[in-house]
């Protein structure tokens, strides 16, 4: 499910849910997760982009599934924790997009379990050039952290436009 309600100067309040399941058995994926792939809310605007709070995917997606043949990336979309990561993406302008997301660390350590990443993407004509970092650090050492052992995703993912 996917929705905005216009909130007026050009802003809009957006949210997302998506959720996987096994078509065999009909269980919930990404480790049994109610909305496991992505589940945000945030505040969109055409000229200055958006911020969005939520469990979603890393930059890697945003930015670097586009480039290739079909779309998809190969890997695991790596989906920071619920209620704990943050995404800006700014629009299109003249051709060039960037933003990024991070995703704090439930544990005492802070540098455990957290994630940051961030892309830019230019497209001019029929090319499209794409770089992204990400940084994931012990990724899946506490269970409430930004990606927790069993939060990738069980299957190829889609970018969003």
């Amino acid at each position: 499910m996917k929705g905005a309600e216009d909130l007026g100067g050009g802003y809009k309040a957006i949210f997302q849910l998506e959720n996987g399941f096994d078509l065999d058995t009909g269980r919930l994926g990404q480790g049994g997760r109610m909305f496991g792939r992505q589940a945000y809310v945030g505040v969109s605007n055409d000229k200055f982009g958006r911020i969005t709070l939520g469990r979603q995917y890393d930059s890697v997606v945003d930015y670097l599934a586009q480039t290739t043949s079909n779309g998809q990336l190969v890997r695991a979309p790596v989906l920071a924790s619920a209620s704990t990561a943050r995404s800006v993406r700014k629009p299109d302008m003249a051709g060039f997009q960037f933003g990024g997301t991070y995703s704090f660390s439930n544990d005492t350590n802070f540098a455990d379990n957290r994630q940051n990443s961030f892309g830019a993407q230019y497209t001019t004509g029929g090319l499209l050039f794409a770089a992204v970092y990400l940084q994931a650090d012990n990724t899946g050492a506490t269970s409430g952290g930004a990606i927790a052992t069993n939060s990738h995703s069980a299957c190829t993912c889609s970018a969003r436009a």
